[in-house]
């Protein structure tokens, strides 16, 4: 990245946020493109499209895809020498730069840090919804008992849930994990009339207690 290259955000102007086409002999890296970002690269200028990754369950096969979506839908960052949107005039889909004060007034220019910080967290995967990224933020696991084992670890103070969908024999009552088993059951020791009493429960059965709810 040009030290000297300032940093500005453009408006997507109609048809400009399509897939660009295939073209022979583009890098790997430039083939999701859209047209704007095309355009503005084909000039010589740099420029940024933040997007995240969400996983979408197939309706019928239940296969797990993974979609590109852009984080800020209808703007891109450029980098240009100065706040001159001159340099975009020839770029296909593309818009006027934003500016303080109107259409007329002076672009608004970005910190380079704060593209830097938007690049950093996209290549951690901060912006994305998949289980890569789950994982990675420790929301969840490997495996079904490992995301199980995440929010149940031994020890962990528990609740039986109590509601209308809930309807355990033992609704209401508390205990403490003592291990998740192979199949992602939760197998406790409950507090029921003054003793302690084994059980084994589904993980949608139990909460952790106090209830983050509370």
């Amino acid at each position: 990245m040009s030290n000297s290259a300032r940093w500005f955000i453009a408006k997507i102007g109609p048809g400009g946020s399509r897939t660009a086409k295939d073209r022979i002999g583009i890098p790997e890296e430039r083939k999701d493109e859209i047209i704007a970002e095309r355009s503005i690269r084909d000039e010589g200028f740099q420029c940024y499209y933040p997007r995240m990754r969400k996983e979408i369950i197939h309706h019928r096969t239940n296969a797990r895809i993974v979609r590109r979506f852009p984080l800020f839908t209808g703007y891109i960052f450029v980098a240009l020498p100065s706040p001159n949107g001159e340099y975009l005039k020839d770029c296909d889909g593309l818009g006027r730069l934003l500016s303080y004060d109107g259409q007329f007034g002076k672009p608004w220019q970005v910190p380079t840090g704060d593209v830097e910080g938007y690049m950093r967290a996209e290549a951690e995967l901060e912006f994305d919804d998949t289980k890569e990224s789950r994982i990675k933020r420790k929301l969840e696991g490997k495996t079904r008992r490992e995301t199980i084992q995440m929010t149940f670890p031994d020890g962990q103070a528990i609740r039986v849930k109590q509601d209308w969908q809930h309807t355990h024999m033992l609704a209401g009552f508390h205990g403490e994990v003592v291990s998740v088993t192979g199949r992602g059951t939760v197998k406790s020791m409950i507090e029921l009339f003054g003793r302690l009493v084994a059980a084994e429960f589904d993980a949608g059965d139990i909460e952790p207690y106090p209830s983050r709810a509370a």
